[in-house]
Order: C-alpha cells, then sequence, then structure tokens
C-alpha cells in the first residue's frame, strides 16, 4: 500500500477521535454538568450533604446495599459461570441466553415479577408467609439486584474461562486429576478472577444508581442517592441539594470505574456461543447441573409470575384477557393522560430513534484512535440516568421537544453496550481491505459504509439489538424528563401500581418481556453466526 492511503487512514480516524470527543462533549458531559452546577452556589454543597440528615442516611444506605448486592451477586454468579464450562456447547449457549434474558429484563418488570410471587398474596408468599420478605424493604432489594447481576458475573467468569487456550487445559488435565487442587489452583481460580472481578465492580456500579428497585420494593425507609435526586428536584423543588446528591454520586462512581478500567484490562472477552466443555467426575458434574438449575429457577420465576397474573384475576379467580386489551387500547384514558397504546408506540419510536442515533455515534467513536475510545465508553458509566436526565432537563431548550431529550437519555444508557459490540465488529475488519479501498479511490466514508460496516453487519445488528432493548426498559431517565404525551410503558407500569391496577400492570409488563425475549433471541442469534 502507498503511504497516502496509511496517511489517509490516520487523518480519518483522528477526525473520527475529534468528531466522536465533540458529540459525547455537547450531548452527554455539558448536560450532566449543567445538572451538578448548582451544587457550587454558595455553600450549597457543603450544606447538603454535610447538614442534611436524610443525604447521609442515604449514602450510607447505598453503599451498603450496594456492597451486599454485589457480594451476594458474586457468591451465587461466580459458582454458576464455573458450572457453565460443565455444559455442552449447546447446553451453555441456552443457559447464557437465560442469563442474558434476566440481564436485559426492565426493570419494572422485574419489579413487577417479585410482586406476582412474593408481594401480598403472591404465588410464592401466600403458601411460605417466610418468602414474603423478598417482595419488599431491605431484603427484597437485594434479591432483586441479585437478580440482575448474578447472570451477569457468571457470564464474564465464563468468558473469562472459554477464553483460555484449549491447550493449556489439555495440558494441565493431563498432569493432574480433574479433582485435585492443582485443577482450581492453576485454571479455574486464575482465568475465572478478572471476569469476577470487572463483574462485581459493574454489578456495584449498577446497584449504587439503582432507581426502580428501591422505588418501588424498598419504599421510603430505603431510598438510594438516585432516588434521592429525584425526590429533592421533581418533588421538593430544590435543584441546589439534587445537583450536590448528584455531583457527590458522580464522583463516588467515577473512582469505581477507574478502579474497574485497571481491572478490566485483563477481563477477556468470549461471545455468547463460544462453546468450551470441561469434563468434571460424575459428582461434580451433577452437582453443577443441579445448581444451574436452581438459578434458572430464580430467573425465570418472576417472569413466569408477571406472566400469570396478567391473565388471572386473583379476585374472581378467573383467567382473562381483559387487561391486555385494556393496555393495548386505543381508547383515552383518564388515569394515565393517553390512550394506553399509546405507551407502545412511545416505546417503540423511541427505540427505533435510539437504536439508528447509537449506531452514528458508536460508529464514529469506535473509528478513532483505542485510548481515546475506552476513555469514552468508561466514562460514560460514572453518570447515572436520573444525572443525566437532570442535565438533559435543564439543558435543552425549549424548543426541541421532550421525546428528543428522552431518546438521547436512552441512547447514552446503552451506549457502553452498543460500543463494545461495533468496536469489536470494526476491529475484525482486516486493516488490508480498508488501505486496498481507499488506495482504489474510494472515499473514507465509502470505505466505511461499502466496505467495513457491512462486513461487521452482525456486529452492528447485536449493537442495535442491545440498543433496543436497554430503550424499551428505560424507567428512571424516562421518568424524570416525561410529560403525559411521551409516556412509555415501562413508565406505564410504575403508574397502573401506584394506582393499584395490578392487572393492567402485569399486562404491560407481559408486552415488555415479550419484545425483550424477541430481542434476546435475536442477539444470540447473531452472535452464534458471528462467531460461528
Amino acid at each position: 500500500m502507498n503511504n497516502g492511503s496509511t496517511s489517509g487512514l490516520k487523518r480519518f480516524q483522528l477526525k473520527a477521535s475529534l468528531a466522536g470527543f465533540l458529540l459525547i462533549l455537547f450531548l452527554y458531559y455539558i448536560p450532566v454538568l449543567n445538572g451538578i452546577k448548582d451544587a457550587f452556589t454558595g455553600n450549597g454543597l457543603v450544606e447538603s450533604l454535610t447538614g442534611n440528615r436524610v443525604v447521609r442516611h442515604s449514602l450510607g444506605f447505598t453503599v451498603e446495599q450496594a456492597l451486599i448486592s454485589t457480594i451476594a451477586s458474586l457468591a451465587i454468579g461466580f459458582p454458576g459461570g464455573i458450572a457453565l464450562i460443565t455444559l455442552s456447547s449447546r447446553g451453555s449457549r441456552l443457559t447464557r441466553t437465560l442469563l442474558l434474558t434476566a440481564f436485559m429484563s426492565p426493570s419494572m418488570v422485574v419489579v413487577m415479577g417479585f410482586t406476582s410471587l412474593y408481594g401480598d398474596g403472591g404465588i410464592i408468599s401466600s403458601r411460605i408467609p417466610l418468602f414474603s420478605a423478598l417482595g419488599q424493604g431491605y431484603p427484597g432489594i437485594i434479591a432483586a439486584h441479585v437478580f440482575y447481576n448474578a447472570p451477569l458475573i457468571a457470564v464474564m467468569v465464563y468468558n473469562s474461562l472459554a477464553s483460555m487456550p484449549r491447550e493449556h487445559w489439555d495440558l494441565i488435565l493431563s498432569t493432574s486429576k480433574p479433582s485435585s487442587k492443582t485443577l482450581w489452583r492453576k485454571i479455574i481460580i486464575p482465568y475465572a478472577k478478572p471476569g469476577a472481578i470487572t463483574g462485581a465492580l459493574l454489578a456495584f456500579i449498577y446497584c449504587f444508581m439503582s432507581f426502580a428497585i428501591p422505588l418501588n420494593i424498598g419504599g421510603p425507609r430505603y431510598s438510594t442517592l438516585e432516588v434521592d435526586i429525584y425526590m429533592y428536584y421533581k418533588i421538593l423543588q430544590n435543584p441546589t441539594v439534587a445537583s450536590a446528591i448528584a455531583l457527590l454520586q458522580y464522583t463516588i462512581l467515577l473512582l469505581v470505574v477507574a478502579v474497574m478500567v485497571k481491572a478490566s484490562a485483563t477481563s477477556p472477552h468470549a461471545p455468547l456461543s463460544t462453546g468450551i466443555t470441561v469434563r468434571l467426575p460424575s459428582r461434580a458434574a451433577s452437582i453443577a447441573k443441579i445448581y444451574l438449575a436452581l438459578l434458572a429457577a430464580y430467573l425465570v420465576a418472576p417472569i413466569i409470575g408477571a406472566l400469570y397474573y396478567s391473565v388471572y384475576n386473583p379476585i374472581t379467580g378467573h383467567y382473562t384477557l381483559s387487561y391486555y386489551r385494556h393496555v393495548l387500547s386505543t381508547v383515552y384514558d383518564p388515569r394515565l393522560g393517553l390512550a394506553p397504546i399509546d405507551t407502545l408506540f412511545n416505546s417503540l419510536y423511541y427505540a427505533f430513534m435510539t437504536v439508528l442515533l447509537s449506531l452514528g455515534i458508536a460508529t464514529i467513536v469506535s473509528i478513532g484512535y483505542t485510548r481515546i475510545n475506552d476513555i469514552l465508553i468508561v466514562s460514560l458509566l460514572a453518570v447515572s440516568p436520573i444525572t443525566l436526565g437532570l442535565g438533559l432537563l435543564r439543558t435543552i431548550p425549549p424548543w426541541i421537544p421532550v421525546w428528543a431529550a428522552i431518546v438521547l437519555a436512552h441512547t447514552f444508557a446503552g451506549m457502553p453496550l452498543a460500543l463494545r459490540s461495533i468496536r469489536i465488529g470494526l476491529e475484525r475488519v482486516s486493516r488490508k481491505y480498508i488501505e486496498a479501498s481507499i488506495s482504489l479511490g474510494e472515499t473514507f466514508w465509502g470505505t466505511l459504509f461499502r466496505v467495513a460496516i457491512p462486513i461487521a453487519r452482525h456486529s452492528y445488528l447485536t449493537a442495535a439489538a442491545l440498543a433496543a432493548a436497554i430503550s424499551l426498559g428505560e424507567f428512571s431517565a424516562t421518568l424524570f424528563l416525561r410529560t403525559i404525551k411521551t409516556t412509555t410503558l415501562a413508565v406505564a407500569i410504575y403508574q397502573y401500581r401506584a394506582l393499584r391496577l395490578f392487572g393492567e400492570a402485569y399486562a404491560a409488563s407481559g408486552i415488555l418481556i415479550l419484545l425483550t425475549i424477541i430481542v434476546v433471541y435475536i442477539i444470540a442469534r447473531l452472535e452464534g453466526v458471528r462467531s460461528g
């Protein structure tokens, strides 16, 4: 290749890096800074954080529940990740698809699922009252967080184990018994450790910025910082305290993200369909399968519970589709302020717009230099959806519609996952194809759309599915930003639940469950094709 094409490619990468930085700066960080700037008004920051007993209590509880949730998720997810390697390739793929479904489940769907099982008159709590503790308060928050994060840690541990060279397995297994401590000391623990650490740090971040779970399951006594930001800004009309809490939360999360960046440098990636099977003694293999079956039951039960009550009326004792007819009705509902079907249309429209915006921004950022990409990707994790919603609410001018702000919030909520998928796909495009296209006179944009993206199309489709799933289930920023006309299906579930219209809430959850399953199925199929 001539030097012109190579230097031209570097110039194009530099321009893409600059464009990506400016996009995220203006669409993301400037709104975030606007959201926290009131914290520096007078002594607002000091007074809000040191003189406010409510904030101090929320800070302590937020850290405490995040730590306990992370430890519990690690204790359950780590053995699950190890157990996955004992399954056949097909069995492992199916199980990881189930784990991904749990992780991608909308937060309000999980709330309704736990209510159906462990709430008042729940399927399980009505028969075993002891389990009613999982439907409310502190135990309910921890149980719901484990539902989300144990699958995340299990998959990341499996990815770490599946990424090791096969010959390493064969060498160790040929010199030691599979049941000996050598297997654990030389293979399992060293290779599983990076995924476990990164997964645990991610779990802590997600639990720290949790909103829907504490708000609905925990109640006022168990408010997190995220709930306090919403309460002080939207209910108490105190932007100074809300900004101060947002700044405090951002600072803590930024430190955790910095630790995660260092830890994730050794954490490998393995696609969903990666196949690796380790033969253990029959007793150990049986224990692993039983453990995975119990974990799967814990993850599937809330989904089944929500679906069951979406077609069953516990008062009359009859099965009915009336709840679905209401949720899909085109008739104006004064309790929502719009026709129920409009909430579904809003959700689908926002998901579609989120996919377009996510793919565009992720492509530009991914073309740039890797170091800049890494900083941009992980820095997004330090800002919670509520903090971003606060910033967007105070930044977007009145002439820009509210739905645009909601789409921006949805886009950046799913950006880390979309960026990762697209970046991996573009990195797999051979550089020689790019340089050959440029040397033959094709423009850089032509090369991108006619060469790079078609080759990486499966990664783009996966990124689109991930962005759609995040958008469909996003609740916190949407609740913060929305108007009556921009209500989504996830927010409608919250409103139905608040009005104690549980049948309608379960039916709306059923629709979101169906959409989530479709998206996860698409992701699983695409990952299988991409790695096959």
